[in-house]
Formats: C-alpha cells, structure tokens, sequence
C-alpha cells in the first residue's frame, strides 16, 4: 500500500489530472488506520460531566454561603488534591455528608466546580475581579494548571481596575512571573495607579513593596503622599499605629518641598495630623541620605559617551565614574587592565551624592583579573567607585539596567553556560599548550572534561578549586582509579576561581592530556558518555598539573 501511495505521488508531479487518485488513496489509507484505534475521550468527558451538580450518585454535599451543592467524592479527589486530602485522609469531612466550604464565594467556587467537571473555563465571559478570585481559589484547592493558565492570562491582561489587587495576591501565592510583570506595569503606569481605586486594596507589606523598596516607581512624591494618606484614610478603623508608621515611611519626604507642603497643609486635603508626621520624618532623616526615584531604562550602557560624558577621577587605589545623570543600574562590566596574571581583589560602592556609598560588590576574597561582569539589586546611582589592593587600571564598559535574567547567591552569578572558555577570558596559567592538539578552553564541543586516549590510555587524576591561589578544595579524587574520554562528575556548588588537575598515573608515557574542560558541564543534545571498563595498570607515575583561571570570581560560582 505505502508503495502504491508513493508511486502515486510521483505520477502527480507529472500530470496533475491523477490529483484524485492519489487523494483516494490517502483517504483509503487513513480509514484503514482508523480502525485500529478506538477514540471515545469525548464521550468519557460527556458523561462525567453530565454528574455536575447532579444528584445522580451523589455522595456529597458542598455548602458555600448557605447554599447547597450536590457532587461526588471520587470526582474531587481525583481532580484537586486538596480535595483528596480532606475527603479521603481520615478527616472528619472523610465520614460526612456535608461540607463547608469557606474562603470562596458561591459564584466563584460554582465557576470552579463546573471546571472540575468539565475541563474547561469560558474566560472572555467573566469580570476581571472574578478570574483574579479564580486564581486564588484555584490555588487553595491545589488544581496547579488552572491555577498556571489564570496566571498567565492575568500577566497579558493587566489593567488598572485589578492591578494592585492582584499583586496583593500573588505576593500572597508567592507566584513570582506574576508579580514581576504586575510591578513592570505599576512603573510603567505609576501616577494612574496612585489614582486608581485599586491601589487602596493593596496590604500594608503589598503597598510597602511597591513604593518603599523599589526606586524604579517614579511619581511626584506629593503625590505618593496623597495616595497614602487616602489608603490610611480608607483603613483607620483597623489600623495600629506601628502599621500606620510603616505605611507613611514609604514616601521620600526630603522630595517634598516646604511650600508643597504648605499648600497641601492649606488646601485640608491631608489631615493635619499626617502633616505633622510627615514633618517629623523630615526632621530625622538626614539630607544625604536622599534616594532618587529613577524609572530604569533598558539596557542602555550609561557609560558610552553618546549618554553624556562620563568623568573618570582616581585617587591612589580608587577610580570613581560620574554618570551624567542618575540612572537606575543592576550591571556594570569592568576591564581590570594587566599584561601579566597579576590579579586584584577589589570592591564596588554607588552613591547619588558622595557622602552615602553602599557597597553592591564585594571581591576582597577572590582574585579577579580582566572582564569583570557584575551584578547587583537594581537602585540608582550616580557615581561608581571602585577600590581595590593595588591602583587599578582599569576600563569601565557598561553601566546599565540589565533586563537579561541571571541568578545570583551571595553576590555570585551561578552560571547557565561555560564560563571555562576563551570567549568567557579563561586561560591556561600552568601546563604546556600542544600545538598539534585542540586547546581545551576553545569552545568547539559542548561536553563536560575529555583526556586525550588517542593511544587508548588511562590516566588517574586529581581536580581541586580555589578563589584566592593558595587555599585549595578537592572537587574529585580520580587518584585510586583508572579514567579515560569523558570525565562527568557532580558537587556542591562553590565559587571558583582557578580550577587544578593534577595527573598522577598514565598508562603509556609520562603526559596527562585534557583535551576538553568545561565548568558547568554543557550537556548537548544526543551526547552520550562512553564508559570503558579500565585495562590491566602497567607501571607509570605522572606529576605534571593543568591549571584553569576563569577571569573572575562572579563568573565561576559553579
């Protein structure tokens, strides 16, 4: 029959009058192929949900806001795994005919239920307030991918009405995608938002969030004033007076003119008492301790001169960059300039004014030579200052809000790619480079560490590591066993800087080769590692060491 078909294919690119045959034939074919296969899903999915809110086989009864809804144990529990925790764990509800739902409205825990038995949810026919509650409740029964689809239909279809009430709840479900996409709208909309009406749904920590500890909303601070004075407003009937300090601490109030103040103090708009609270903060909070609000614009290298020119100022073991501007930064990309291996240990502070620096890095630990991409939470900055052991030469080459996604643990990267590579300024410091061999650091295989058995050799090895040169940790001990091709190996993450392996025993001669070296392994797609069962030792030592330098420390937290 495939013959047949082919055939008939081939026919048609002739003449195209044998279309037909060959549409015939694909149909017979098909129908043939059909019959092997029983397809009843849909009618499976009818009937089950045909039982919604029946009282056909109904075991059940769910009282929500006084109403009563008739279902099926076996149903719930093999659909949310809330469900089958309380109604088949030995709970009281276990052994009842009726439970109480609490925490949801009838109308959307009727909306859920309907989902449970059908598998479906129209949402173009719901209210935002509805699907955000959804959402919540989605998360309470434990039904993981409604509660993934609502997330990412809120994300695409944010607007004011519901913005700030649904970062108050994913705050609360820790759905982090969502909040950050909520917060990018709330920068990018903020004057609106303070306006809104939504803003006052906001928690006392939701609303702390979003205007004290992030410098990228920027509004005029008179009116993140008033904002907050309207929420204290809309929540004094259950409001302490810790909480309601707290919540007036989020405003910048040294950016808040006397005279603004003035008028607001004239205008009655503000009570007088939040006036007066808004004076002592003032008073005690000193004047270089001013922070910008600077909305973050994308990665734009502020330190290119087409940004303004910056100023370079050094004073012996510091070099200080003024921006031309402040400007909301995460990155900065330094070349610590040196012929030699010579490394610095060094740290990074930023300030607006001079007089309050906060040190974002701190390398005094490690040694660092050459490209140095650095890491930190986003804040603005005007000027950078870099100290290090000895006068830095040194080349600033992007200071910038960086939106690339890395993650970062104890001031480290933990890297995703190769960083034992040339593009990544690794180099061979000890140990000979054979010319007529691959150098091991030039990226053209995408597999973990390989020693040369081009003569079908064995070796026995050591790998240590170590951020400073002197102190040295083991990685594996290879020294007790027979190794060769492919070497794969797992330990605890660490920040390294110089990566040592020393040979110890090969099989035919006197040289411990590596062909490949990477860190953290780069598995490829359809690369398989060979194992060998070792051959019979012969007699040999080996005490010749490798030793890989990635450029810096950030970069080789593996």
């Amino acid at each position: 029959m495939m013959i047949v078909y082919v055939l008939a294919a081939i026919i048609l690119k002739a003449n195209p009058a044998c279309s037909d045959l060959v549409e015939s034939t694909q149909q017979s074919i098909d129908k043939q192929q059909s019959k092997k296969q029983i397809d009843h899903a849909h009618l499976m999915i009818n009937d089950i949900s045909s039982l919604h809110l029946s009282d056909r086989f109904s075991d059940i009864v769910l009282v929500v806001d006084g109403e009563r809804l008739p279902a099926h144990r076996v149903v719930l529990a093999s659909r949310s795994k809330q469900f089958n925790d309380l109604l088949y764990n030995g709970l009281k509800e276990s052994y009842q005919m009726e439970v109480l739902i609490k925490k949801t409205s009838i109308t959307s825990f009727k909306i859920l239920l309907r989902y449970i038995y059908f598998g479906r949810m129209d949402l173009s026919i719901l209210e935002d307030k509805v699907i955000l509650d959804l959402f919540r409740i989605s998360n309470l029964f434990g039904l993981t991918n409604l509660e993934l689809s609502l997330s990412e239909y809120l994300r695409s279809n944010i607007n004011l009405d519901i913005v700030c009430s649904a970062y108050a709840v994913a705050r609360l479900l820790q759905c982090k995608d969502l909040q950050d996409g909520l917060l990018e709208f709330i920068d990018d909309h903020a004057l609106d938002v303070l306006r809104s009406k939504d803003f006052l749904s906001l928690s006392p920590e939701a609303l702390q969030d979003v205007l004290m500890s992030r410098d990228s909303f920027v509004a005029e601070e008179l009116d993140i004033l008033l904002a907050v004075c309207r929420w204290i407003e809309e929540h004094q009937n259950h409001l302490d007076p810790d909480t309601k300090t707290k919540v007036l601490s989020v405003v910048r109030y040294p950016l808040i003119s006397d005279e603004q103040l003035s008028e607001v103090r004239e205008s009655q708009s503000v009570s007088s008492d939040f006036i007066s609270d808004a004076v002592k903060l003032i008073n005690t909070l000193p004047p270089h301790k001013l922070k910008l609000r600077e909305k973050g614009k994308k990665n734009i290298n502020f330190a290119d001169p087409s940004q303004g020119s910056p100023v370079i100022v050094e004073n012996g073991n510091a070099i200080t960059l003024k921006l031309s501007h402040p400007s909301f930064v995460n990155y900065i990309e330094i070349n610590l300039l040196h012929r030699s291996f010579r490394s610095y240990i060094y740290y990074v502070e930023v300030s607006t004014d001079q007089h309050d620096w906060v040190r974002v890095v701190d390398y005094l630990n490690y040694n660092c030579r050459l490209i140095q991409r650095l890491w930190f939470r986003p804040q603005v900055v005007r000027y950078i200052r870099v100290v290090s052991n000895m006068p830095p030469n040194l080349k600033f080459l992007k200071v910038m809000y960086n939106t690339h996604k890395v993650k970062v643990k104890n001031g480290l990267v933990v890297p995703k790619s190769n960083v034992v590579s040339i593009s990544m300024n690794a180099s061979i410091i000890e140990g000979k480079i054979y010319t007529n061999y691959r150098m091991p650091l030039d990226g053209s295989y995408t597999d973990w560490i390989r020693l040369w058995d081009g003569d079908g050799q064995y070796y026995k090895y050591i790998v240590e590591s170590s951020v400073n040169y002197w102190k040295w940790e083991p990685i594996v001990n290879k020294s007790e066993e027979l190794a060769r091709s492919w070497q794969v190996f797992q330990f605890e993450p660490r920040p390294i800087v110089y990566i040592r392996i020393t040979g110890n025993y090969s099989s035919t001669d006197n040289l411990f080769r590596i062909i490949l070296l990477e860190a953290p392994a780069q598995k490829a797609s359809g690369s398989k590692i060979i194992e060998v069962e070792p051959a019979v030792e012969n007699n040999g030592t080996k005490d010749e060491t490798d030793m890989i330098k990635p450029s810096a420390a950030e970069d080789s937290a593996i």
